[in-house]
Order: structure tokens, then C-alpha cells, then sequence
């Protein structure tokens, strides 16, 4: 045994571990327990797999999701999971090709949101009018947040629109959009879809265009290390399984599901009315795709996001469709392959 190996069994042995080393060989590993790295902190966003773990239909698909880890951002879960530090994440196209652009052994094996989430938003009393279109933001300052996939959709948005290198990026912190917003010190800002309504509700006269609308692209996906998915394909295709059930639950129960996202972290509840309006606004705008699959995957869509990738500069050419694969999603599963039939209740 060398020293190096020694030395990392007597750390494991005290209970030390050396992260990276410890976390990363049991991300890669043959396993059914994982830990899974949010894209940012536990919301109702994320419903389906947080029912999916308390309504038990993990186990059900014999996979033990150990934890649910905070992360911070599609980005940041690609890096982690990368790095194999986490055995699955959630994470977004824009993130998995930035990070396979720089090394990172990261894939998509379903896709939870066929669309993007993301909005730009302003208020009338900043804005002057109603935000209607991405060629208003000509000359404009957007209050962007930092390493944000959201951000770079929208450079590529305003990239189409020739408008991008007019725009002004001011970087900011998480949850600092509406702030700066507010303040004046931005004409509009970056955020996901419930940002406008927020505003609404506290009765300003707020007004947004959506991504989605001028990107045909990919939202939310499941992410791992193709090594983990190899050497665990029950593991990767149990999750899968389990996560569609948890989304088609929660999408028939969106009160029952946000019980469940306030139970796994109480301060939730103090929001709970927007919880319940994130839950149903992804479950009937975000999840579906035009062939009523649940997870997924649409080349022209995983296309479209690296063309305009590499057209504002974020990444080179690359060999988009290593990046993803469709090949372990249960088409046999009634709540992948009729995902939509199992939802109709909810609607």
C-alpha cells in the first residue's frame, strides 16, 4: 500500500475522510444509496422529488436517496457532480455543456423540466411600459444573477433579438434581482416565473417575457457521472422511475405536495400560498413535452441551447449529444411513457 493510500484509510478510519477522494469514489461506485445535489435550495420547484422520497417510491424502485443536498445553482451541481462528489443533481443544459466544455465527466439522463423556467421582469414605475418584447431591453441595464444559467439563456435571447451588445449585465447576488429592481439601479432583472407574480401580488404593475417563449431549449435535468450510470443502470432508471411518479403526485396534490416541501423544511411555510402556485405552474407549464413523456429528451432542443452557446462565447464547439441520452428512461413505465394521462386529475 503507498503512502498516499495510507494515509486516506487511516483519515477514513477516524472518521476524517478526505473530501473528493472519499465523496467522489462513492459517487462512482456500484451503489443503489445516492445523495442528490439540489440546483439551489430545498422549494417547491423541486415537489416531485421530495414527495417521491417521502411517499416512499424510491424504495419502491429499490434506491436509497440519502440526502437532498443545498446547492447553488444548475452550475455549480454540474461542477459537483462532476467532481463526483454527488451521484445525482439537478441541474440544466446551458450548466451540463458549459462543464463538459471544461473536463467535467457530467450527462443528462432525463429532463424534469422540458422548458426553461426563467423570466425577465420590470416594473412600470422603472421599466416606463410594459415589457413585451426582448428587443425593449436595448440599451437597458438587467440585474443578472452571477454564473447563472438563466443568464446566459438571456444573452442568447437578446443575441437573436440584436440587441445583446447594447445590454448592460449587473452582476448580483442570489435574491438580489428585485432589490436592485426596486431601487432603480436596474431596468429590469433576471429570475424564474414566480419573481413577476410576487410583484403583482404586492400590487405592483409587473410585466416579464419568458425565455421559453424565444429559446426552445431544456430546463431542469438529471444529472450524473456517465462511469456511475454504467456501472449502476437500475440505480439511474429506478430514480428516473420514482422521481416521474413524485412529479405525477405531486401535479394531482399540489396542497398535499407543498405539506411535503414544508415538513422537509418548516420556513416554508411561510410562503406557502406561492409554494403552491410554483408547484402548479411547473407541473402544468414545465414539466410535460409535446409527446406527453415524462424526463424526455429532444435533440433539437439540447441543439439549439449549444448553438447559442457558442455563438455568445460561453462554450466551444462540442459534441453535443454526449451530453445527453434518453437511454435510461423506462419507456414502458406508465409514468414516463403516459406521464400526462397519469396527471389529467390534477389539471
Amino acid at each position: 500500500m503507498g503512502r498516499r493510500r495510507a494515509l486516506q484509510v487511516a483519515a477514513a478510519g477516524m472518521g476524517l475522510g478526505l473530501v473528493g477522494t472519499a465523496q467522489g469514489s462513492r459517487a462512482t461506485r456500484k451503489s443503489n444509496a445516492v445523495d442528490v445535489m439540489l440546483n439551489w435550495n430545498a422549494n417547491s420547484t423541486q415537489a416531485g422529488y421530495f414527495v417521491a422520497k417521502r411517499k416512499g417510491f424510491y424504495d419502491e424502485q429499490g434506491v436509497t436517496v440519502t440526502e437532498f443536498v443545498p446547492g447553488q445553482g444548475g452550475t455549480f451541481a454540474a461542477k459537483q457532480v462532476g467532481l463526483g462528489r454527488q451521484g445525482f443533481g439537478l441541474s440544466d443544459a446551458a450548466s451540463v455543456l458549459t462543464a463538459r466544455s471544461k473536463g467535467l465527466p457530467v450527462r443528462s439522463y432525463g429532463t424534469s423540466q422540458q422548458r426553461s423556467d426563467g423570466v425577465v421582469y420590470t416594473v412600470e414605475k422603472v421599466f416606463g411600459r410594459k415589457l413585451e418584447k426582448p428587443k425593449q431591453l436595448q440599451g437597458k441595464t438587467l440585474a443578472a444573477p452571477k454564473d447563472s444559467p438563466m443568464t446566459t439563456l438571456t444573452k442568447a435571447v437578446l443575441k437573436r433579438a440584436g440587441v445583446l451588445d447594447s445590454v448592460n449585465f449587473l452582476g448580483v447576488a442570489p435574491e438580489q434581482q428585485t432589490p436592485m429592481l426596486l431601487s432603480g439601479n436596474a431596468d429590469a432583472a433576471i429570475a424564474i416565473f414566480d419573481s413577476p407574480t410576487a410583484l403583482r401580488r404586492k400590487g405592483y404593475d409587473a410585466s416579464a417575457i419568458r425565455l421559453a417563449d424565444y429559446m426552445p431549449t431544456v430546463g431542469r435535468t438529471v444529472i450524473s457521472r456517465p462511469k456511475f450510470a454504467e456501472r449502476n443502470p437500475k440505480t439511474v432508471r429506478g430514480f428516473l422511475r420514482a422521481t416521474a411518479k413524485g412529479w405525477a403526485w405531486a401535479a394531482n396534490n399540489p396542497k398535499r405536495a407543498m405539506d411535503v416541501m414544508v415538513d422537509a423544511k418548516p420556513s416554508l411555510a411561510q410562503s406557502r400560498k406561492m409554494g403552491v402556485f410554483k408547484i402548479k405552474y411547473t407541473t402544468n407549464n414545465l414539466v410535460t413535452g409535446d409527446n406527453g413523456r415524462w424526463g424526455w429528451q429532444r435533440p433539437k432542443s439540447w441543439n439549439t441551447v449549444s448553438k447559442a452557446l457558442f455563438r455568445t462565447g460561453v462554450v466551444p464547439k462540442t459534441d453535443v449529444r454526449a451530453a445527453w441520452t434518453n437511454d435510461y428512461l423506462d419507456t414502458e413505465y406508465e409514468y414516463i411513457e403516459s406521464y400526462e394521462g397519469q396527471v389529467e386529475s390534477g389539471r
